[in-house]
Formats: structure tokens, C-alpha cells, sequence
């Protein structure tokens, strides 16, 4: 499995639900004869039972976790009652979840805890595993929902195929958890009809990279994105790559601003190239990204 791949463990959750936990998600279809109140819904998301056993580990003392759980969830199509099978549909989802420290202090390094940074590379690493990475656009607080504090989604063409972010406080408590708890469920069956091209190998390099840094204060507003979109398109050929390797708010940043610091890879296959070329591209994607964002370069 590919969730298994970039550490998470596997739990398996029985569809049915009591309703307190159904209600959260959605409208909840409720079981004709049930064998008990705790299994008397179907559930309409993969969150409320994965957050059920994040609470039974806590109280067993177990408070850092990493999971992910693939299932079946069932929805309404119209909001009233069920006659038929037509009248609701049955999605298999993915949930990847993680909570409390990710890493613990050691004479080498420090405590770190589970973000929602560390979700989003979670997530990254598991559509990396599926070929999916560079094919999906995010998108910020789009989807409205009852679950998540904030929010972050994975689109393509406009469509969602999955979304997530930091759980409300109001929503783990039901569930007696005082902790932080980050997850994101995904449509397997979107995911699994979007196509991944064919791979391709890449010869060997003979010639070396050049690396340069920068970077400058946006407006909060300004997605990351969207950023290293306008980067690729306005640099020559020679820029091969662009990540984004630090991103900060607050400290000694003013309100309403923050900044994202950029690492560019420039090579060529068939050549070394001079400092004077890479330079000047270099400097005219300074200038070019001051004016378009109206953003600052740090250090200056």
C-alpha cells in the first residue's frame, strides 16, 4: 500500500455508526433493525471512526499516531427517505491521519509536533506513491464543511477529490480527545480515473546544477501555487525546478503578510552553464515577481 509506504498504519472500521458520530458528516441513513444503537447508521465520512480510534488510544496512552484507513462511506443522493438502493450511493474512501509528536528530543534534535504542514506533506508523499503529485492544483478554505477548523483541498479540472485539514475543537470533543488532530479523506474512485501518463527515464546528468535561493514578504492571501506557477512560466528553459523550502508568519513579519522562500535548480543536458546566464534569469524573476505580487525581496 501506498499509505504504508510513507509510514502510516492501517485501521479497519465497521461502516456502522451510532448516530452521534453519522450526524457529524452529513445526513446519516439509518439501518432498518439494527443490532444496536452503536450500529444503527451508515457512515457518511471516514473521519468520525478514525477519530473514535485515535480516542481509544489516547486513553490507552498511545497519543502519537500516524494511520490511514480504506473504506466504504455512504451518502444521501436526494435528502429524503430511502425506498431503494437508488436512493443513495456508496463511495470507497481514503483517510490519512496524524496526531500528537512526530518526532521525540534526542541529543541530535528536537521535539516536533504534527501540523498541518506536516499533513500536507503527508499527502504529498502518498499522491507521490500514486504518480498524482504534480497532476493536482490545492486549493485554501474552499470546501465547506462541519469538520475542519481549516482547510485545504486537492482539485483537478475544478473538481475536489478529496479535502481536509485541522479537526474543530467542537468536533473532537465528542470523542474526548484534547489533542491536535490533522486528516484528509480522498475519493479512491476519482483518484483512480484520473490518468498518469506514461514514465519516462531520464539520462544521467554530465554536467553540474546550479542552485540559487530567494526569497520575499507576499500578502498573506498569496497562494504558494500560484507562485511557483508564475516562476516556471516566466523563466527561460534552463530552470528545471522549483520548491519552496521555508514559509513563516508572524515573528518578524508584520500582520497580514508572510514569506515564502524559493530554492530554483537551473542545468542543462548538454552543457555547463556560466554564472552570467544563470544570474540573469535569476534577477529577472526578482523583478518580475516584485511587480506581480507586489511582494518585497528579503534580504535587501
Amino acid at each position: 500500500s501506498s499509505a504504508v509506504a510513507i509510514g502510516l498504519n492501517e485501521i479497519v472500521n465497521n461502516p456502522l455508526v451510532p448516530e452521534k458520530f453519522a450526524e457529524i458528516t452529513g445526513n446519516p441513513i439509518k439501518v432498518t433493525n439494527p443490532q444496536s444503537n452503536d450500529m444503527a447508521f451508515l457512515r457518511t465520512s471516514l473521519v468520525p471512526s478514525a477519530l473514535n480510534i485515535v480516542s481509544n488510544n489516547i486513553k490507552r496512552g498511545e497519543k502519537d499516531l500516524a494511520l490511514f484507513e480504506i473504506g466504504n462511506i455512504f451518502n444521501l443522493i436526494n435528502n429524503g427517505e430511502v425506498k431503494s438502493f437508488d436512493d443513495f450511493k456508496e463511495e470507497a474512501n481514503i483517510i490519512l491521519l496524524i496526531t500528537g509528536y512526530k518526532t521525540f528530543r534526542k541529543w541530535y534534535s528536537k521535539t516536533e509536533k504534527y501540523d498541518i504542514y506536516a499533513l500536507k506533506g503527508v499527502v504529498n508523499s502518498f499522491l507521490r506513491k500514486i504518480s498524482l503529485d504534480n497532476s493536482l492544483i490545492d486549493l485554501y478554505n474552499d470546501v465547506q464543511n462541519s469538520i475542519y477548523e481549516y482547510n485545504f483541498a486537492k482539485c483537478l479540472n475544478k473538481s475536489v477529490l478529496g479535502f481536509g485539514g485541522k479537526v474543530k475543537n467542537s468536533v473532537l470533543k465528542k470523542f474526548d480527545i484534547d489533542q491536535e488532530v490533522f486528516c484528509f479523506e480522498f475519493d479512491l474512485m476519482k483518484l483512480s480515473n484520473i490518468s498518469r501518463g506514461n514514465k519516462t527515464y531520464s539520462v544521467p546528468l554530465k554536467f553540474p546544477k546550479v542552485n540559487r535561493d530567494f526569497a520575499f514578504i507576499f500578502d498573506s492571501s498569496v497562494p504558494y501555487d500560484e507562485v511557483k506557477s508564475f516562476i516556471k512560466k516566466n523563466a527561460s528553459p534552463l530552470l528545471k525546478s522549483v520548491s519552496l523550502f521555508d514559509l513563516f508568519e508572524k515573528g518578524d513579519i508584520e500582520e497580514n503578510k508572510k514569506s515564502m522562500a524559493f530554492n530554483l535548480e537551473f542545468y542543462d543536458f548538454s552543457r555547463t552553464l556560466t554564472e552570467d546566464e544563470v544570474d540573469r534569469d535569476f534577477q529577472n524573476l526578482i523583478t518580475l515577481i516584485s511587480n506581480k505580487f507586489n511582494a518585497s525581496l528579503r534580504g535587501n
